[in-house]
């Protein structure tokens, strides 16, 4: 029992790293272009996680807007939110691209601990990715 109640006490504790958010930009392309519909500027990647107990009760979740910080009892590991934060990156004034092309995503849910089915506790991870041109 005491190592069971550890175990899950380990998990759980895992578990509190996972409800984050976070995007990553490249603008090293080795000159190449990806595209012959403008200027390749950047590659982008935005991804939102989530801990949910049910399979749909969100705990907490990354924030898209607030890039890093949690959320909690809102469901934000949605492909909407992840799209509108890359798209709002590759927006802003920092890369200033006028297009998103390519754009790919993925959707994925996990149990926590590899013996439970997935709807008890789960975490949820929603990627999407696409490259910027001007």
């Amino acid at each position: 029992m005491k190592k069971s109640f550890s175990f899950l006490l380990c998990a759980l504790a895992i578990s509190l790293i996972t409800g984050c958010s976070s995007i990553s930009v490249t603008n090293k392309l080795n000159d190449l272009e990806l595209t012959e519909q403008g200027k390749t500027i950047a590659h982008v990647n935005g991804h939102i996680s989530g801990f949910y107990i049910f399979g749909f009760v969100p705990i907490w979740c990354g924030s898209p807007s607030e890039v890093g910080q949690p959320v909690f009892f809102l469901n934000k590991v949605k492909l909407s939110d992840t799209v509108n934060m890359v798209t709002a990156k590759c927006k802003s004034k920092d890369i200033g691209a006028t297009k998103l092309i390519d754009l790919q995503s993925t959707m994925s849910t996990n149990p926590v601990i590899p013996f439970l089915p997935a709807f008890l506790m789960s975490i949820k991870k929603c990627e999407v990715s696409g490259n910027c041109i001007k």
